[in-house]
């Protein structure tokens, strides 16, 4: 992932609120790993997903979790690019709200950033659904 990419992000956290949606394309090569763990724990072929963010969802993580005891940060949105690269560990999440099978990937920094993505068969997206931190290693699934 390129440093535009990660200012494209910051600038979405940013933007005023709009009922327009923006997405951004993060990636259209998958990880194998995630391939792999996806394929066993779903029978979801994703090979030819692309990972995605939205405005709506940036929003979304933001109002939720900025008041966290470790607050979500647009910096934070920043290191998507990073998260999905270079995880420390992925494994599929709870089913979202509406019922669509979910991925963590967990990232350690100088505290532990979790990263959803919702699985979206008809898109075929790899999609952004929440963000949040944690000074431990947890099991916490805000969806």
């Amino acid at each position: 992932m390129n440093h535009k990419i990660n200012l494209e992000l910051i600038s979405l956290a940013k933007e005023k609120i709009t009922n327009i949606q923006k997405k951004i394309t993060l990636s259209y090569k998958i990880d194998k790993n995630l391939i792999l763990t996806i394929k066993t724990s779903t029978k979801i072929e994703i090979k030819d997903y692309k990972h995605t963010v939205s405005n709506f969802e940036i929003r979304h993580a933001l109002l939720k979790h900025s008041k966290d005891p470790l607050p979500l940060t647009e910096k934070d949105i920043g290191l998507i690019p990073d998260i999905i690269n270079n995880y420390d560990e992925i494994k599929l999440s709870k089913k979202t709200r509406t019922g669509l099978n979910a991925i963590m990937y967990i990232k350690h920094y100088n505290s532990f950033t979790y990263y959803i993505e919702e699985i979206r068969t008809g898109k075929r997206e790899l999609a952004f659904k929440t963000m949040y931190k944690n000074k431990t290693p947890g099991t916490k699934d805000a969806l």
